[in-house]
């Protein structure tokens, strides 16, 4: 627990907190120096479920400290060890919800907007984020030699909302292939194909049970590990 722990604190400090641009940030000192230091480097580049080897002999509890990848997409038998600050994370601070359910975050934050002058448009669906040859406006894309700006968004009803930035929520693949006119701004056809091949992970399998009696045993967080989780 320590040990996932300085992998969370360090690893938070050097690659949450702070932008990475290029690989090099991955080699430079001042970020992984204090990390490798509180951590076996090794720990953090080989695989999770295996630096769970060296405390645990029951493979149970191997995978009750691991299985945490789950949530990022990753499997815990190639997931780096560096990994390990999502068990960290909920083994040492806990797992916390919002009173009243998530719902009342989206609540919060539109009230929020409301009081800031904020117009909320629901239901109004994407069609097309809008681009125009970059001129004196920031990138597309941070860092890259992109020649083209984003200018708004076209809906699907035909409206155009110009905006100086568009932020996209659909997965990075989804907004290149399916959002940004390939023939105006040939970058975006690249990024797609660049993303054909990759290897994709649903977020979460959700199960709904309907029960006629209480589980007082059943909490708000429960954990239920497969008897044969490996692939």
């Amino acid at each position: 627990m320590g040990r996932a722990r300085a992998s969370l604190d360090y690893g938070v400090a050097a690659f949450i907190e702070r932008d990475a641009n290029s690989i090099l940030d991955f080699v430079d000192v001042s970020r992984v120096g204090p990390l490798a230091l509180a951590v076996n480097p090794l720990d953090l580049l080989l695989p999770q479920f295996q630096q769970m080897k060296k405390y645990f002999k029951d493979p149970r509890l191997r995978a009750l400290f691991s299985y945490q990848e789950l949530y990022v997409g990753l499997s815990p038998y190639n997931a780096p060890g560096v990994f390990s600050l999502l068990a960290a994370t909920e083994l040492t601070d806990g797992v916390w919800y919002p009173i009243g359910g998530f719902d009342k975050v989206r609540q919060s934050l539109q009230a929020l907007a409301d009081e800031e002058g904020v117009v909320t448009r629901l239901s109004s669906e994407v069609a097309a984020i809008l681009t125009e040859p970059l001129g004196e406006g920031p990138s597309l894309v941070a860092g890259s030699k992109a020649t083209q700006v984003v200018r708004g968004v076209r809906l699907a009803s035909g409206e155009v909302l110009e905006a100086d930035v568009v932020v996209a929520n659909p997965d990075l693949p989804c907004v290149w292939e399916q959002l940004i006119d390939h023939e105006t701004f040939p970058e975006a056809k690249k990024e797609a194909e660049r993303w054909e091949d990759a290897d994709y992970s649903c977020s979460v399998i959700e199960f709904n049970w309907c029960l006629d009696l209480e589980l007082p045993d059943l909490l708000h967080h429960n954990v239920f590990l497969s008897v044969n989780p490996k692939p």
